[in-house]
């Protein structure tokens, strides 16, 4: 890593970075980031600026290789909203915790209570 520039570690730019992903994606490692992407690295951790590594991408390949990471975990995401959404659907019981417990949220008042009706509930569902 350190061959092309041995003082790469030392310098400013990586004071800001704070994930291997991000070190790469500015130092333009594209076999690192690719080794990187395969251990499903949080893509949304943002570093010192507020930056995700996406972000910090410039167009290119290794820009391309994080956009087709996000696509892939926000399919994933999308799907995995479909099935409590069709969990929720299917079970009014269920429903009406998980809006209760959402409510109490929202108003601050997470207590303890409305989770304990939302576990209540999924744990009389189980067989």
């Amino acid at each position: 890593m350190y061959e092309k520039d041995p003082e790469a570690a030392r310098k400013p730019v990586l004071m800001n970075c704070t994930t291997a992903l991000h070190i790469a994606v500015k130092l333009g490692y594209v076999d690192m980031v690719e080794t990187l992407l395969e251990c499903n690295p949080d893509l949304r951790a943002k570093d010192s600026e507020g930056k995700t590594p996406t972000q910090l991408a410039e167009a290119g390949p290794i820009k391309d290789l994080l956009l087709n990471a996000v696509d892939r975990e926000n399919s994933k995401l999308s799907v995995a909203l479909g099935d409590v959404q069709k969990l929720l659907e299917n079970n009014p019981q269920l429903m009406e915790a998980f809006i209760e417990a959402k409510a109490q949220q929202a108003m601050g008042k997470s207590s303890p209570g409305a989770g304990n009706a939302l576990n209540q509930v999924c744990s009389s569902q189980q067989p």
